[in-house]
């Protein structure tokens, strides 16, 4: 199991990078932002839960699986990155994403 803590900003710059992507139209909003969140414990987990929710969006987006940015952000073995990605483009049928993702490596 990979376990991996992140904070809120983090998160957010992950989201703005994916926006620039051409894929952009298709991913949900972040969480809402709170000034002084750190102080309500419901809205906190809330929140976890929320960008938890968003996590698990991207891992099952295939565009999203396609690029880089989120395997960076996962800090994944370039290994796994490439199997994942080949599968990923295998299934939706984008071979030439298959020798990119080769490349990337």
């Amino acid at each position: 199991a990979h376990c991996l803590s992140r904070r809120y900003s983090e998160f957010s710059q992950l989201h703005e990078e994916l926006c620039r992507r051409p894929f952009a139209a298709s991913l949900p909003a972040l969480p809402a932002y709170r000034t002084f969140a750190n102080f309500d414990s419901r809205f906190l987990e809330r929140r976890r839960q929320q960008l938890e929710a968003y996590l698990s969006f991207l891992c099952l987006h295939s565009l999203v699986l396609l690029d880089a940015t989120l395997w960076r952000w996962l800090a994944v073995e370039d290994a796994t990155r490439a199997a994942v990605s080949l599968v990923v483009a295998h299934s939706v049928g984008r071979g030439a994403d298959v020798s990119r993702a080769l490349l990337d490596l």
